[in-house]
């Protein structure tokens, strides 16, 4: 029997004024395994700060 890996990743997410899309990102990531989910922030003004302060505790 051959032995059984288990492959992990995390994942790195850019955002830049995509709004509710970072939320939908993440929530893709997690659903697909993936153990740690970074988001960096590129100076944001368009509201996306508030749906990652959502997803906050989250990830």
């Amino acid at each position: 029997m051959l032995p059984r890996f288990i492959h992990s990743c995390d994942v790195s997410v850019v955002n830049y004024n995509v709004g509710k899309l970072i939320g939908e990102c993440v929530a893709s990531a997690l659903r697909e395994g993936v153990l740690h989910v970074i988001v960096v922030d590129s100076g944001s003004c368009a509201g996306s700060l508030v749906y990652q302060n959502e997803i906050r505790g989250y990830v």
